[in-house]
């Protein structure tokens, strides 16, 4: 697919899109994770979107704003983040990872957050490891997806395919399908990552997520279930060279 098409097609979606001011259960999840184990030091958010988690992490005092970064691939959604974060200009740019070109230098951040963004890349794996230039060696990559172990949600997607309802689960012009296992030992296997934790967010099924209770979620990964999670959050270390 064009990448002027797809990038088109996130404009649209962000100039439509009011600023959510609460965050996703799997940003929320995310933000937790990054608190509770302490990551300090610059990040950058790769998909930024409306700049949700960034200014969460602002508001707690563990990042200065001269340590938060974003790209997105919508000119639209970058605006959002700029106006909304009050950061430096040149810490947020529009920017495609896919593209040839690093947006910052090799290893420059100590943490990499990617909420919701490997599934969308046309090829992801060949975008991942310019990603990983960026991070410092024992810096942390934060990544979640979309986990088609969840059954219900697999079951959803395919009839969204099948039926072309895409609004049933927001598909996207590129939407690859990922398994929580696989795609965790390939970032271990292929690129050499040390897998450090995960939680999972959003257990329940389509359309009753919304109600899922705090409890639940806690308990089931306390039992070691985040794998079965629509919404895992992963963390990685990366390793000496």
């Amino acid at each position: 697919m064009n990448q002027e098409t797809i990038s088109s097609w996130y404009n649209n979606f962000y100039t439509r899109k009011e600023v959510n001011k609460k965050l996703s259960p799997w940003r929320r999840t995310t933000f937790q994770l990054i608190c509770e184990l302490g990551l300090k030091g610059k990040i950058l958010d790769v998909g930024c979107g409306d700049g949700g988690l960034l200014f969460e992490l602002i508001k707690s005092s563990m990042f200065g704003k001269e340590d938060i970064y974003g790209i997105d691939i919508s000119k639209s959604a970058i605006n959002i983040s700029r106006a909304r974060l009050g950061i430096p200009e040149e810490h947020l740019k529009t920017y495609d990872i896919e593209s040839s070109e690093l947006p910052f230098r090799q290893e420059f951040f100590d943490i990499v957050v990617m909420n919701d963004v490997i599934e969308h890349l046309q090829h992801p794996f060949k975008s991942l490891p310019k990603t990983l230039k960026m991070l410092k060696v024992k810096g942390h990559l934060v990544i979640s997806f979309p986990n088609y172990t969840n059954l219900p949600w697999l079951a959803l997607r395919i009839l969204a395919e099948k039926l072309k309802r895409p609004g049933w689960i927001v598909l996207q012009p590129v939407d690859h399908i990922f398994f929580y296992r696989g795609l965790k030992d390939l970032l271990v296997k292929r690129f050499g990552l040390k897998f450090i934790t995960s939680r999972g967010s959003v257990f329940f099924p389509p359309l009753l997520y919304k109600f899922e209770p705090r409890i639940f979620s806690l308990v089931l990964n306390k039992l070691g279930l985040a794998f079965l999670s629509f919404h895992p959050v992963l963390v990685f270390k990366k390793n000496e060279k």
